[in-house]
Parts: C-alpha cells; sequence; structure tokens
C-alpha cells in the first residue's frame, strides 16, 4: 500500500454521505423515505471505500480485486436510487422491483471476471479499471434507472397543483434536482474507457447526497410544524367547545329560577312569601351571572399589568385581612422572609390572584383548619439574566380536603370546578395573572390532607417591560 492523496477526496465524501445517511435515518427510523435513503448511502460508501483502496493499492492485482468488489454495489445503487424514489412518492409496491434485483443477483457471479474489468490502467490520478465487454450493459442499465427517476419524479411534481402540498412539492423539486446533479456521476464510468477524463463521481454523489437529505429533514421539520399546527387549532376547537360548554351550563341555572319566577310572577304578586323569595333570589342569580361576565372578560380579554414598584408583603396582609372575614373558624399562619423584597407588579392584579387562591383553600375548610402563608426570597447570580435579581416565592397551604389526583391536571382549566356556585375561573384568572407578571405558578395537594400553591415572581434590578 501507498498513499495516493488523490483518495482523499473519497474518503472525505464516503465519510460525509454516510453521516448524512445515519444522521437523516436516526431523525426518523420508522420512515420508509428514510430507511431506503439510508441503504442508498451505505451502497454509495461501498463503492467508494473499494475505489479509495484501489488509489492506494501498489499491487495492481489487489487493486483490480478491490474495484471488482466493489462493482457488487453498481447496480444495486441504481436500483436503490429507484426505490427511494418510489418510497418518497407513496408508490407501493415498487414496479418492476423484484426484476430489477433478480437482474442485479445475476450480476454477482460476474464480478471477478473480465466481462466486467478487464484490468488496470495508469492515469495521473493513480490506477483505475478498464471497462470489459460487457461494461457498457451497466452503464446503460444506471443511466436507464436514473432517467426513469428523473422522469417520475418531475411529472409528479407536475400533477401537485393543490395548495397543501407545497412543501411536498418543495421536497420533490430539490430530489429532482439532486438526481440532476447526481446523473454527472456517470463521468465516471466514461473513464474506465480509453478517455483522459478525471473521474468526478465522488462529488457527485456527495453533492446528491447533501441535496436529498436537506430536501427529507427540511420536509419532515415543515410536516412536523404542520402537525403541531393542527394539534394546537383542534385543542383551540376544544378549548372553545369546554367554554361555551361550561358558559351554557353556568348561565342555564340562573336563568331557570329567572323565568319560573317570571312564570308565577303574575298569578303570585300579592303573595309576601313568594315576593320575599323573589327579592331575595332574583338579585342574586343576576349577580351571579354579571360576576360570570366579568370573569369571563377578565380570561378572554385580561388587561396588561400597570408595572409599579410594590412591597408585595403588603398586599398579602391586605388578603389576609380579608380572608379572615371568611370563615371564623380557620386559623391563618404567616410567615415572611425577614429580607425586603420590591416587585414590579400591578398591584390590583397580583391582589386578585392571591385572594382566589386563600378563598378557594377558605373553602376546602368549611369545618375549620390552618391556612399558612409563608415568603421566601432566592437570589440569583447576576450571570444568568443581568437584570434578574432574584426570584420571590409564595407559598400558600391549607389543611383542607384537597384535590382528587384526577382532578389536579385540569384545575387551571375555565370552568372546571367541583364547586355547585362556583364558576371555575379562577384559577385561570390567577395562572393568567402570574403568567403575564413573568412568574409560574404550580400546586400540590393530597385528598384529604390539604393543599399547597407555589407562586414564583422575578425580581428585576430595573421596570422590565
Amino acid at each position: 500500500m501507498e498513499f495516493n492523496p488523490y483518495s482523499i477526496p473519497l474518503i472525505i465524501s464516503l465519510t460525509a454521505i454516510f453521516t448524512i445517511g445515519l444522521m437523516t435515518f436516526r431523525h426518523n427510523p420508522s420512515s420508509p423515505i428514510n430507511k431506503s435513503f439510508f441503504y442508498f448511502c451505505l451502497s454509495l460508501c461501498f463503492w467508494l471505500f473499494t475505489f479509495a483502496i484501489m488509489y492506494n493499492c501498489k499491487n495492481e492485482a489487489w487493486g483490480l480485486f478491490s474495484v471488482r468488489l466493489g462493482f457488487l454495489s453498481v447496480p444495486f445503487i441504481s436500483i436503490l436510487a429507484y426505490y427511494f424514489v418510489n418510497q418518497l412518492l407513496y408508490i407501493n409496491p415498487v414496479p418492476h422491483f423484484r426484476k430489477l434485483l433478480a437482474f442485479a443477483i445475476l450480476s454477482l457471479p460476474l464480478f471477478n471476471t473480465n466481462l466486467i474489468y478487464s484490468g488496470i490502467k495508469q492515469e495521473f490520478w493513480g490506477p483505475y479499471p478498464i471497462a470489459g465487454k460487457i461494461y457498457f450493459i451497466y452503464m446503460i442499465f444506471f443511466g436507464t434507472l436514473f432517467l426513469c427517476c428523473v422522469k417520475m419524479l418531475f411529472s409528479h411534481m407536475q400533477k401537485m397543483t393543490d395548495p397543501k402540498d407545497k412543501y411536498k412539492h418543495q421536497e420533490i423539486k430539490y430530489v429532482l434536482l439532486a438526481f440532476v446533479i447526481g446523473s454527472t456521476g456517470l463521468i465516471d464510468f466514461i473513464a474506465k474507457y480509453p478517455v483522459r477524463i478525471y473521474p468526478i463521481g465522488w462529488l457527485s454523489a456527495l453533492l446528491f447526497i447533501a441535496l436529498i437529505g436537506y430536501a427529507i429533514l427540511k420536509h419532515q421539520s415543515q410536516e412536523n410544524e404542520l402537525l403541531r399546527e393542527e394539534v394546537t387549532q383542534t385543542e383551540r376547537f376544544k378549548a372553545i367547545a369546554a367554554l361555551t360548554s361550561g358558559i351554557v351550563h353556568q348561565i342555564k341555572n340562573p336563568l331557570a329560577i329567572l323565568q319560573s319566577f317570571n312564570e308565577h310572577l303574575a298569578v303570585k304578586k300579592d303573595d309576601p312569601e313568594f315576593i320575599k323569595r323573589y327579592q331575595t333570589l332574583v338579585p342574586k342569580e343576576i349577580n351571579r351571572i354579571n360576576n360570570l361576565l366579568q370573569d369571563l372578560l377578565a380570561l378572554g380579554k385580561p388587561s396588561p399589568p400597570v408595572l409599579e414598584p410594590i412591597d408585595p408583603h403588603k398586599i398579602i396582609n391586605e388578603v389576609i385581612n380579608l380572608t379572615s372575614l371568611q370563615n371564623e373558624y380557620v386559623k391563618i399562619q404567616k410567615v415572611f422572609d425577614p429580607q425586603e423584597a420590591i416587585l414590579q407588579a400591578d398591584q390590583q392584579q397580583l391582589k386578585q390572584a392571591l385572594l382566589n387562591i386563600t378563598l378557594n383553600a377558605i373553602d376546602a375548610m368549611p369545618h375549620g383548619g390552618t391556612l399558612a402563608i409563608k415568603t421566601f426570597t432566592i437570589p440569583l447570580p447576576t450571570k444568568i439574566i443581568p437584570s434578574k435579581k432574584g426570584i420571590f416565592l409564595i407559598e400558600i397551604s391549607d389543611t383542607g380536603c384537597g384535590i382528587d389526583p384526577i382532578d389536579l391536571p385540569h384545575i387551571f382549566e375555565p370552568f372546571y370546578t367541583k364547586k355547585e356556585r362556583g364558576t371555575g375561573l379562577g384559577l385561570a384568572i390567577t395562572q393568567g395573572i402570574i403568567e403575564k407578571h413573568g412568574g409560574e405558578i404550580a400546586v400540590e395537594s393530597v385528598l384529604n390532607k390539604g393543599t399547597k400553591f407555589q407562586i414564583e415572581i422575578p425580581i428585576y434590578e430595573l421596570p422590565f417591560s
């Protein structure tokens, strides 16, 4: 063996082709397109590998045997290219595939005879095989299959007029261009005859594979994006359906009560007991509908927070004062971080968010319990986010009935409630408020033991916008 620098491009090419093929295959191993493309890449790699060995063989007999061994892949390269195109165009079963495969298998015994390569000639780039008597058959076979692939791709592309197929159209267009570029590799066939022309099959193969790999990965990424959009759209429709159902359910009962009173009003207008109930229940149900509409407005068109420097402990104390009036049997504990923290927040919105959580906690303890509110200030290194000094953590826990594990993943969904008089919008609004402040909210709960909410709000050096 004597190293020939002209073998370097072949080695680089086969390494790159194998990498592209493997990367494409691993991107989606279950895809027939990706699998067939990988097999095609392997056949090209084998062909390039045997020719790289020949370039470095000082012994002519060993060099000849090496390229004859490489010939085993020649008919399979064109067949696998044809198979790949059929997979790309979703044509299955592949037409004439068994006949083509039989031709390639019948060619195998000829690989080490003078009919394929009759010898080795010396060119300026090194040793190169001489075409045998029937070698031209494989050149025609190779070229015909490549031409067939080009025709199939072009014909299929012309038929794609649906705007929905624009990404597939682009993929096929790239693959068609790749086949046109790859066809220049036929020069390698001509170089095996008495023609002094440098074989550039390694370059054609590399450009060919790179372009196809790009087309496949780009198209599949676009398909995934479309799929995500479709899923998002479906989820959006589901959310709208759930929202509509929730509105109907929440308004139906008050309207039924109002309708019932209206139907009996003419008959029972002189009944003092009826009038008393009318004056008590009707305003209550009207307020219920009004509150629902206000919550819907807050959820659907939330006003942007008006940020200003606030003391969060002051807001929490106000919430505690309001909450303590709801149930005298609930004991409230507060443990504040002694370190002073100033947040850039909307005072009213933050107060509303905390009030929604604490009122839910009170409702979960109708016979009494403990509501604990704790705060923590967690400093952050300025290297992470220069303007972000730390995180202000608010922990609100109760010893109430807890939340069923089945219900826990859904508590922030609009209208998801197990309360008879609740709208199911409070926590959805709360989550929106916290997220608009750049924060996060999490919940843990154990049935019949209690629930704990954790709210994280960033502490910024400067007001953020």
